[in-house]
């Protein structure tokens, strides 16, 4: 795990434990995989929510004899990303923030083949991934969305580069929010977000049963269907479903936060856009290695 780093005014006030645990993660891929490749091909980077650069968390205010205690600062995946070694040739930092783009442009500074994209995500993923030539170059994506904002489409147009290999933090407790236990409280709305985030309508049957059984607890069945699918559940319906577009999705980790720290959170999955086998042989185990728990590591 990375050091704190000194305060600063463009860190950005979010996440968690779980959040340097994700980017430790995908850090390790990002050195593992330019040293791998760096001899063959051109290299890119694309980070689809850079942020600032940089974010904190924790910290106290002053309380009686208590002394505040500041928040940690910590490198986000832009400042990781620019200081991987062997170097990308070619690094794409998106934020829709135009004051977050501002930082990124002042990190990247001077750095050649960096380039910032202050607008939506998924329309500047969809544009750098259609208009690049991708014969002689691989990547990696990282797509660390605020909420729920990938849109399934975008995920299809990274998977035909054939090229990168995707990080992607999905929003296992956005997709748990908008699917209550009772189908009865699904709204619209919220169905709608379910359906953008997996990219089909099919998981409302496959989420939701009508009770078979009843139990001392229900009294009278209930009228209408119930959510059979858990966290894990619904973390193998997502797994299932970027099968449908990726060669091979590797088994994600479940991260943990929320104000008790034991809610699952997000789900870091790992997942392919090069069919080949050459490619997956060089790919698969630093990955699995990286999303297997360590001994002594926290959880959540």
């Amino acid at each position: 795990m990375r050091a704190p780093v000194l305060d600063d005014d463009s860190a950005q006030a979010f996440g968690g434990r779980h959040s340097v645990l994700k980017l430790d993660t995908v850090e390790g891929y990002l050195n593992a995989f330019t040293s791998a490749l760096r001899p063959k091909f051109n290299l890119v980077y694309i980070d689809a929510f850079a942020g600032s650069g940089s974010f904190k968390f924790g910290g106290s205010p002053a309380l009686g004899f208590m002394a505040a205690r500041p928040a940690t600062v910590h490198d986000g995946s832009a400042r990781r990303a620019l200081a991987v070694s062997p170097p990308f040739d070619q690094l794409h930092f998106i934020d829709i923030d135009e004051t977050n783009a501002e930082h990124l442009r002042s990190i990247s500074a001077g750095r050649r083949g960096a380039h910032v994209h202050c607008e939506d995500a998924n329309i500047a993923v969809r544009r750098i991934c259609e208009q690049t030539d991708w014969g002689g170059r691989r990547g990696v994506i990282f797509l660390d969305p605020f909420d729920t904002a990938v849109a399934w489409d975008t995920l299809g147009v990274i998977a035909k580069t054939k090229s990168l290999d995707v990080w992607y933090l999905a929003p296992l407790a956005g997709i748990y929010r908008n699917a209550p236990h009772d189908h009865g409280d699904l709204t619209p709305e919220k169905k709608r977000t379910v359906t953008r985030i997996l990219g089909t309508p099919d998981w409302e049957p496959e989420f939701y049963k009508m009770p078979t059984q009843r139990t001392f607890f229900d009294g009278d069945l209930h009228k209408s269907p119930r959510r059979v699918l858990d966290t894990d559940g619904i973390q193998n319906f997502m797994k299932r479903r970027l099968e449908t577009v990726f060669p091979y999705v590797e088994k994600p980790r479940t991260l943990y936060g929320g104000s008790s720290g034991a809610s699952p959170m997000f789900s870091l999955f790992f997942a392919m856009s090069n069919p080949s086998s050459a490619a997956r042989r060089v790919a698969l185990p630093i990955a699995q290695h990286l999303l297997k728990p360590k001994a002594g590591q926290f959880r959540r």
